[in-house]
């Protein structure tokens, strides 16, 4: 998965701290126990990953450039939190067809008798 500059610098600064990285762990994991699905939680960990980058940004140099004049309008940090939750998230179960649900495809069906 290829992140942009701004999703990047934050990953990177997540884990050369330690605090950081443990607060983010558990924050994703317990974001991902509460939504009802994989987009919502993907949704849910972008929407506090952005609130982080923009107070953080007026304590670590390395988010300065995302608030301000000169930063973009939309912070998009969702490959970063669909990361995150592939990481850190625990695995939903997959929804499977029943196991005779393919086994007409193509084939015309004979009426009841």
């Amino acid at each position: 998965m290829s992140l942009s500059r701004a999703e990047q610098t934050v990953h990177d600064y997540i884990a050369r701290h330690p605090d950081e990285h443990r607060h983010w762990q558990e924050k994703v994991t317990r974001l991902a126990a509460q939504a009802a699905d994989d987009h919502a939680a993907a949704d849910a960990v972008a929407a506090e990953l952005t609130a982080y980058c923009r107070e953080r940004a007026g304590v670590a140099t390395e988010f300065r450039g995302f608030t301000g004049p000169a930063a973009p309008n939309r912070l998009l940090l969702r490959h970063l939190a669909e990361l995150m939750l592939r990481q850190w998230g625990t695995p939903r179960p997959k929804h499977r067809p029943p196991a005779d649900a393919g086994q007409n495809i193509g084939r015309e069906q004979e009426p009841p008798t």
